[in-house]
């Protein structure tokens, strides 16, 4: 069953607390069951939901109120958006052609018509399935809903049916009467028109071409502001034959006006208001910050507001609308997507409006011709572009901002402004939208990032999502259905079941230059950055316009998107994340078919250069696809979870819980990254204790931005292992797609001992098999592998390279001393989840603690961990690269990834960073310590004053 919720009429009936921006349908006047109000519109969609929770809602709505329905709603509810008001008929069929040519909904569908404001029980919709019975029955083109008269009135039509049956053909239908009219036909039967149409979808697009002539969906609105306005019952219900009415006699009531909105309140009064007991049924709503005071009104509605004061005898405020048509006054106060903005004064030459911004919102980037203005900030932060130049603000903050420039503001949390305009022409109109131009210098090697907005921003999401399509197409890429194939195969033997859900619909990558082009399906997330909604906004509108079909699996860590995109047998994935960078950072990884990664010697580099030559160079391109995709929103998280126990021995796991009487105690520290939903959902599952700190997903990064590698970012974690006396101690980066792990001593594990570790669990579950790991530190890697007749393979460090060479050698695990884990069973990719379940399987299986459990081996092979050294350009890098090359020329030298150099007793390996301005440096030697302290400073020496 598809609903469309018809939400764009004006409000001037309910003057002033709504008008042609703030309509009647989001009044905030009803109390739902917590007690908290909410609008009309809330309270329709929340019924539908609960009474009919697997019908698929629309809401038919003009541009000016999508703000409003988002804000309420949530972006997750269907919009057909009015790019004008044309009465009713238009705009169902503008909504009928948005549900067949974008929504793809075959053509005998029923669907249901109904206004979004009548005041109902769930009775009523629970109707609407009666409805559709009666669509599908095929008696009639057409069935109404008509509601049992309660009195004769003049506010509605009427309905009159052939006989008294439940569901009959209609005979006639009559305007609104007059009272005595009115009584005359309600003793015929005739029931109230209460709006609610119900019809197969082919049906109305029949009529709608009939009526108009348009191709499609986008030919229709592109020609809308030109239609006749007409309403659906003229243009439709009166000229069909083949029509029928369903009665309703439950509860149902118009609230089009001041009367009968009191009528339906629960309370007499809302905000600030006094009444003294001389008040005889008086409602007072008060919208503004000044208290209302009403003393002996009987049958009066008082309702106060910046637009303006009503005070009002119950009965006469039905008649408002001609006076209020006759009121002049601009907007005083507005919701928008990003918040609102209240006119708190108004004088010649100036204009002064309070902006108030929720968190993790911005306006648009605009400018101005005829005025200046002045911002001065009263509370919150955020962060302010002027002309592409961004800067951070605070409280007590002025800002300047002259005609002509281009400005927007970030609101890291909710913020307030005051906003001075000035100007002797000072109008809304004066207002022209830019896009930030995209600066591709944010791509890297394999994955693309960059400050937001200035380098990572919509306009580059979009063109991203418009090109993907074209990446895919590229070899190496194209044949990705194999591979989605193998990983499938692989997810089935390890959890036992053929997948479901996410790859319905998937008949595998017959690639993108064969005679048969069909949709791709993309699955896209983001992590809890709080540009990552609007983002990945960009970035579907772009892969739907392209003809993708678009998999949502909303927020979830990097490894999810690998997840649903092999297990999904989908084409490609992307994810929006900035991974540990700092909290203004955003960007995305992308991976084809197979979740193989799409690095730049994969198409990054093409999607790079198709994103930079964005529009001029491709506007000749046939554009937008002949099909637009659709996009499916997709819970995989029970998927997910079954697939990482399944690395792990859960009975045993639970037997050996119960036998030794105790649970291991574990500290979790999600950094209130993406990875709190994924810990809580597997707490549930495993014999552990687990002690949450900064569980919580935000996006502000209250306790740092989640990177466990800076040694600022370890305490909390390690204080808490000590504080709870826990065994271990887990921490992980922003997207979760790296794991670090403490002792019970609180100190952390380094990533080098955590590959052995790793390789050694599954070089006894997989003897002989093929261990990866990177060239930084890895002679503790290839003594255990060679101990157990494991097979080391030396790789490049990045995720590209790591995850090529698995699938060269068909490598059952690869590990980085960067925290970076893969798993052949998890499609080749990494996961920050999987390493430390099997970590805590071992430590369960052994009496040892943990430090104990690697003592031997750090003692065998001490390292120096990563130590990071800034330089001042690419040449000073290089300068440090050849001196260091000069100094230890005698050595066994290696440039696999930077340069390595080995000794009989000591090695080391420096490399430039692919994304910061630093050189890495990691020192190991064959069990001597002071030797490893030596080394190092030595060379730490010789690269600060070589970079100088």
């Amino acid at each position: 069953m598809h609903i469309v919720l018809l939400s764009g009429g004006s409000g001037k009936r309910l003057w002033p607390l709504s008008n042609d921006i703030r309509s009647k349908q989001f009044i905030k006047i009803f109390k739902n069951e917590s007690g908290q109000y909410e609008s009309m519109v809330q309270r329709v969609y929340g019924q539908i939901r609960r009474v009919l929770p697997e019908a698929d809602v629309t809401i038919a709505t003009s541009k000016s109120q999508v703000s409003s329905i988002l804000n309420q709603l949530g972006e997750q509810v269907g919009i057909s958006v009015e790019p004008c008001r044309r009465d009713t008929f238009p705009a169902i069929a503008l909504s009928a052609a948005y549900l067949a040519d974008v929504r793809q909904v075959p053509m005998d569908e029923p669907v249901v018509v109904c206004p979004v404001d009548p005041l109902v029980e769930d009775d009523y919709f629970a109707a609407f399935a009666g409805l559709c019975e009666q669509v599908l029955a095929g008696e009639a083109n057409l069935v109404l809903m008509g509601i049992e008269p309660t009195y004769p009135s003049e506010k509605y039509g009427y309905i009159i049916p052939e006989d008294g049956n439940v569901v009959s053909r209609v005979r006639t239908f009559k305007e609104k009467p007059d009272k005595e009219t009115a009584g005359e036909y309600i003793s015929q039967g005739a029931l109230w028109n209460g709006g609610v149409f119900a019809f197969r979808l082919g049906y109305l697009m029949d009529k709608a071409h009939e009526l108009i002539e348009f191709a499609d969906y986008r030919d229709l609105l592109d020609r809308y502001a030109v239609l006749r306005k007409i309403s659906f019952d003229y243009a439709v219900v009166e000229q069909e034959t083949r029509i029928q009415v369903m009665r309703f006699q439950g509860t149902w009531k118009d609230l089009g006006t001041w009367n009968t909105l009191t009528e339906a309140m629960d309370e007499q009064s809302i905000g600030e208001v006094i009444t003294n007991d001389t008040c005889e049924n008086v409602h007072v709503i008060n919208a503004l910050d000044v208290p209302v005071l009403a003393m002996g009104l009987k049958n009066v509605v008082v309702s106060a507001s910046p637009e303006g004061i009503l005070v009002s005898d119950k009965e006469q405020s039905a008649y408002i609308k001609p006076y209020v048509d006759g009121i002049s006054q601009q907007v005083m106060f507005a919701e928008k997507s990003w918040g609102s903005y209240r006119v708190m004064h108004v004088e010649a030459g100036s204009l002064t409006v309070l902006v108030t911004l929720k968190q993790g919102h911005s306006m648009n980037y605009h400018s101005h011709q005829c005025r200046d203005e002045v911002w001065t900030v009263l509370s919150g932060y955020g962060r302010t572009v002027i002309d592409g130049e961004m800067q951070n603000i605070k409280p007590g903050d002025v800002v300047k901002l002259p005609s002509g420039c281009k400005h927007t503001v970030f609101a890291d949390t909710d913020l307030k402004l005051l906003e001075v305009q000035l100007g002797q022409d000072i109008s809304v109109g004066d207002k022209i939208k830019h896009d930030f131009e995209p600066d591709t210098s944010c791509f890297g090697s394999g994955d693309i990032r960059g400050i937001y907005p200035t380098q990572v921003n919509e306009e580059l999401a979009y063109r991203i999502g418009r090109y993907f399509r074209k990446i895919l197409s590229l070899p190496g890429q194209a044949d990705a259905g194999a591979a989605n194939n193998d990983a499938h195969d692989v997810y089935s033997a390890v959890n036992g079941r053929e997948s479901s859900g996410i790859n319905s619909g998937a008949d595998g990558n017959d690639g993108c230059n064969g005679e048969k082009k069909r949709q791709l399906r993309i699955a896209v997330g983001h992590d809890i950055r709080l540009s990552g909604p609007s983002l990945k906004k960009a970035l579907v509108r772009g892969l739907t316009e392209a003809g993708c079909d678009v998999v949502d699996i909303g927020q979830c860590g990097t490894e999810m998107i690998y997840f649903a995109t092999a297990h999904g047998k989908l084409d490609g994935g992307i994810m929006v994340t900035a991974s540990h960078n700092p909290k203004s950072y955003n960007g995305f990884k992308l991976v084809g078919g197979g979740a193989r990664p799409i690095s730049k010697d994969s198409g990054l580099k093409e999607l790079e250069r198709f994103c930079r030559a964005e529009p001029e160079q491709n506007q000749k391109e046939e554009f937008p696809a002949e099909k637009a995709g659709m996009v499916e929103q997709a819970d995989i998280l029970q998927e997910y979870i079954e697939h990482l126990l399944s690395y792990v021995d859960m009975d045993g796991m639970c037997r050996r819980a119960e036998e030794g009487g105790r649970r291991l105690r574990i500290v979790v520290n999600a950094g209130n990254g993406a990875a709190g939903p994924v810990i809580d959902a597997l707490a549930g599952r495993l014999p552990f204790e687990f002690i949450k700190i900064n569980n919580t997903p935000d996006g502000n990064f209250p306790n740092g931005v989640p990177n466990p590698l800076l040694m600022e970012n370890r305490a909390a974690t390690a204080e808490a292992v000590v504080a709870y006396k826990a065994d271990a101690g887990i921490a992980w980066d922003g997207d979760f797609d790296r794991c670090f792990m403490f002792d019970a001593n609180g100190s952390m594990i380094e990533g080098y001992y955590m590959v052995g570790l790793l390789a050694e669990a599954f070089l006894k579950k997989f003897p002989q098999a093929r261990i990866i790991h990177d060239p930084r530190v890895y002679w503790n890697t290839q003594d255990i592998c060679r101990s157990l007749g494991g097979e080391a393979v030396l790789c490049r460090s990045g995720h590209s390279f790591i995850k090529a060479k698995m699938r060269d050698v068909d490598a059952v695990y690869g590990g980085e001393m960067s925290a970076h884990h893969y798993f052949r069973d998890f499609a080749y990719c990494d996961s920050g989840m999987i390493p430390w379940l099997l970590v805590l399987e071992l430590l369960q299986q052994d009496s040892r603690n943990f430090s104990a459990l690697l003592a031997e081996r750090m003692a065998m092979y001490p390292c120096s961990g990563e130590i990071n050294s800034k330089v001042d350009s690419v040449q000073a890098a290089e300068k440090i690269l050849r001196a260091v090359q000069a100094k230890y020329a005698d050595g066994q030298a290696d440039y696999t990834d930077g340069l390595s150099v080995a000794y009989p007793d000591w090695r080391f390996n420096i490399r430039k960073s692919n994304t910061e301005p630093v050189i890495r440096l990691n020192v190991e030697t064959r069990g001597d310590k002071m030797m490893l302290q030596e080394k190092t400073e030595e060379l730490l020496k010789l690269i600060r004053s070589a970079g100088h």
